[in-house]
């Protein structure tokens, strides 16, 4: 079966790439000669029934590797996308995961993203957009790429040398991935002779039709057989982005598709979230570390941002990530302590590469805020696309509001809202744990926090503040331990999407003493939690653990980072990557003998 591709001058079947051309409600075959068998195989066999847009609701599309192994060319690949598609400009599309596909074993459906397979052929996607996804399809594989170009068109090497007809192609068939079909199909193509195909730019329709002019028709087209350079050498045309941008331009890519997915610790806008470090150097001088995310896991940290002695005590911020200007990429929040009740929001907005200078977002003034009756999480709590922060405040005598910080789009924040109060003796705030995510279906981007509460006796229980359209909703009540069966104290709590279903999971880390602890999980936040993982006696210190969890390798199901406290300034991260890899704890990143304070950590 054949889709979209591209031919190549001189008879040599290169696949040709399309154009920008979008909705196409008609799947053609795309070999080159419209007349083959081959040909005739593709018009039977692609989903002729699919109607209307296939333009992909959110920027944010997700893919996942067919084929393992080819470690160098799917590099290639990935890179290729991310400078032309992805760039255009940075967070207007973006696409995540790269992994290997994974299959629900009922239905052996691909579940983790557009499936791309590698063989020794013309490549080529199935339809145009959504046509590729796995829902949509009855068969496997959303696209096709060639790594070797032995059997199919070796002569692609000769000209190009091979890296660049992987990475040429491969922006070409991701512009279908998109929804673009080819530019020499449009009814305006104009009575232009080709001399390498020795035909006329007009007679060369092949592939899927589209029925939306975004631009001008525009031979330079990444999507154009009739383009001046072959496959315009792997180039976006200014015309190719001028489409993008019309197409996507109005979606957000820092929001995925799915609810319980935003990329809110993603700095770079690369689909890879990261984790945060404050570290104190001593004499009110702070520094803040990133450790990126790769397809690998999280990698050796980096310095973002280090503060002139005097400037900046540790001790005072509390920090927290959110992307605080909807941009698609990850800012860091401190709510800061200036003593007296003085309290204040300062933010470091991310250049994509790092960190600007800290700005002032909220000043409350002498005794207005105790910052030491402040527990602040973040979510996206009015649903507008852009993280906010949420704070507990301890008002004494079992008292307890809860007030949210609405950020904005142009970098500013709205005074604190209070959404809740409970009243004298309903609710002491140094009882609470809290964790924020989507732990109701349909919500969209609202945010929900999910509060554990203890009663002492070892009986914890759980409490959901919905998020609402109209504000964030009083507490109800979902799980309770009973006397004897749960240590709140003991308990480390840590909340993202494991098993990629799009709602956020609870996981706790808790210690049995001697050195024992063990990783239970809430899916969904509900119901009682279930032992995923036990180190044993003697094998992990969990006071000496901090954790954080992202998609620290893409993809849709989060990992849990661990930072570990080995002593003597000697740190480690270990990753708990999810139910598909296993929940053993695997090496991730290690300092070095003194050479990195745990204690001085706020790792997040």
């Amino acid at each position: 079966m054949f889709g979209n591709h591209l031919a190549r001058p001189s008879g040599l079947t290169r696949l040709a790439l399309g154009g920008l051309l979008l909705w196409s409600t008609q799947s053609l075959g795309c070999a080159v000669d419209a007349t083959s068998d081959a040909a005739a195989v593709a018009q039977t066999e692609n989903p002729l029934w699919v109607k209307g847009s296939k333009i992909w609701s959110s920027g944010v599309i997700q893919v996942c590797w067919k084929t393992s192994g080819w470690p160098t060319e799917k590099a290639w690949v990935q890179q290729a996308v991310h400078d032309t598609w992805e760039a255009v400009p940075p967070g207007v599309v973006k696409f995540v995961g790269w992994e290997d596909c994974q299959r629900e074993w009922w239905s052996g459906r691909i579940t983790n993203g557009v499936p791309i397979e590698i063989k020794d052929d013309h490549p080529h996607t199935v339809g145009l957009g959504t046509d590729n996804a796995p829902a949509n399809l009855y068969i496997d594989n959303g696209m096709v790429l060639n790594f070797t170009y032995v059997n199919f068109d070796p002569g692609c090497v000769t000209d190009y040398g091979l890296k660049l007809c992987i990475q040429a192609t491969a922006a070409h068939e991701f512009g279908h991935l998109l929804g673009f079909a080819h530019e020499q199909n449009r009814g305006d193509t104009p009575d232009l002779w080709v001399p390498g195909y020795a035909s006329w730019c007009k007679d060369m329709v092949q592939g899927n039709e589209g029925d939306a002019i975004l631009t001008a028709w525009d031979r330079d087209s990444i999507m154009n057989y009739c383009s001046t350079e072959w496959n315009n050498l792997g180039r976006l045309s200014d015309g190719d982005k001028r489409g993008l941008l019309t197409a996507y331009g109005g979606k957000n890519a820092g929001t995925s598709s799915a609810p319980g997915q935003q990329f809110q610790a993603d700095l770079n806008g690369d689909g890879y979230e990261d984790a945060f470090a404050l570290y104190d150097y001593g004499g009110d001088k702070m520094g803040v570390w990133v450790w990126s995310g790769s397809m690998n896991g999280l990698t050796p940290p980096w310095n973002a941002f280090l503060s002139a002695p005097g400037d900046w005590r540790w001790g005072n911020a509390k920090p927290l990530a959110g992307d605080f200007d909807g941009d698609g990429k990850a800012d860091i929040a401190a709510f800061y302590n200036y003593g007296n009740d003085n309290s204040a929001i300062w933010v470091w907005y991310s250049t994509g590469s790092g960190f600007l200078a800290p700005q002032l977002l909220w000043y409350s003034g002498v005794t207005n805020w105790s910052w030491e009756r402040s527990q602040p999480v973040v979510g996206d709590f009015n649903g507008d696309g852009v993280t906010d922060i949420a704070v507990f405040y301890d008002y004494g005598s079992d008292d307890t509001a809860l007030f949210s910080f609405d950020f904005r789009r142009g970098r500013t924040v709205d005074a604190p809202v209070q959404r809740w109060r409970s009243g004298a003796g309903n609710w002491r705030a140094s009882n609470i744990k809290p964790v924020t995510g989507h732990f109701v279906a349909g919500e969209g981007r609202l945010t929900d926090i999910m509060v554990f509460y203890d009663y002492g006796s070892s009986d914890t229980g759980s409490f959901l503040f919905r998020g609402l359209p109209w504000g964030i909703g009083a507490p109800t009540p979902k799980w309770r331990s009973g006397p004897g069966n749960w240590a709140w104290s003991n308990s480390k709590f840590v909340a993202a999407d494991f098993n990629g279903n799009g709602l956020t999971d609870i996981a706790c880390l808790y210690d049995y003493g001697s050195s024992d602890a063990a990783l239970w999980l809430f899916w969904e936040g509900n119901g009682w939690p279930s032992q995923v993982w036990r180190s044993g006696a003697g094998n992990w210190y969990q006071p000496g653990t901090s954790l954080a969890a992202g998609r620290f390798a893409g993809g849709t199901r989060a990992q849990i980072a661990g930072f570990y406290d080995y002593g003597s300034d000697t740190s480690a991260i270990w990753t708990f990557r999810g139910p598909l890899a296993g929940w053993a704890p695997v090496a991730q990143w290690y300092s070095g003998h003194w050479n990195w304070s745990a204690p001085r950590t706020k790792f997040f």
